[in-house]
């Protein structure tokens, strides 16, 4: 029996693993997941219908060969109904036949069964555009998401769709990466994918010395290595010589300093 604990909690845990449950959204996930613990418990075969019932006997085998059966059965049911949320389970309440639990559970949730399903799938990827703060990795792996769940059906999204998508929706700062993708020969979603991973930590990195306030480089290299703050090529970086800019001296040409404060003249 499960505990109200587990009956509450939003994952269903048993000595073959730890799952999210199932709920109205996340079937596709929730039938990998509940697949390896079948599997683990040796019932999947039951569930799916590819294994019946031994045929009774008086042997000693056949009694054991059926109580295996039934208890590997009995799992399953407990796997399947315990993985569910409540509001999902109401659609199996009264089954104790987890090959009916598991089929019932697939009309009512898999989307990608019906055509309706799965033309709501494509909407929803043709409408998908990145986040504020969202990875461009991420924004990716959610377009795969429902390439995923569209695989083997007639609304398919292909590879060329998916770069398509990016292409035509990814953030400016992708603009000349993307360009260059474009007039490249055998692109796939893992190159891609890469090149604009890399754009995006060179955004980061430039960003890392970009003033805010003004969009001036916090940091330029002036004389000697030195980087000095405001401009280019200055010692102290203000215009590119520095604070005492205003000042030259005539008797030694040195622009730092006045004739009157040259240490080089006679005094």
């Amino acid at each position: 029996m499960a505990t109200n604990d587990q009956t509450t909690s939003p994952f269903y845990t048993s000595k073959y693993g730890s799952i999210k449950k199932l709920t109205d959204t996340n079937y596709a996930v929730w039938k990998g997941d509940v697949t390896v613990i079948l599997e683990a418990m040796n019932a999947l075969d039951i569930v799916i219908g590819e294994e019946e019932e031994p045929p009774a006997g008086n042997t000693v085998a056949a009694r054991t060969a059926i109580a295996d059966y039934r208890k590997r059965r009995a799992l399953a049911t407990s796997a399947i109904r315990f993985s569910c949320t409540e509001i999902v389970a109401i659609y199996i309440n009264g089954l104790s036949n987890p090959r009916e639990m598991w089929e019932t559970l697939n009309q009512r949730l898999d989307t990608t069964t019906s055509y309706i399903g799965r033309t709501t799938i494509v909407t929803k990827f043709q409408n998908a555009r990145p986040v504020a703060k969202e990875s461009i990795g991420v924004y990716i792996a959610r377009l795969q998401t429902y390439r995923l769940q569209l695989q083997g059906s007639t609304e398919e999204i292909s590879d060329q769709a998916l770069l398509t998508h990016v292409y035509t929706t990814a953030p400016p700062e992708f603009k000349t990466t993307i360009a260059i993708l474009k007039r490249t020969a055998g692109i796939t979603i893992a190159t891609l994918t890469t090149a604009l991973k890399a754009t995006e930590e060179e955004n980061k990195a430039e960003a890392a010395v970009i003033d805010p306030r003004s969009g001036t480089g916090l940091y330029a290299r002036g004389r000697g290595g030195h980087r000095g703050r405001g401009g280019r090529g200055g010692r102290g970086g203000h215009g590119g010589k520095g604070e005492n800019q205003d000042k030259s001296c005539t008797y030694c040409n040195i622009d730092n300093h006045s004739t009157e404060d040259c240490w080089k003249r006679p005094k």
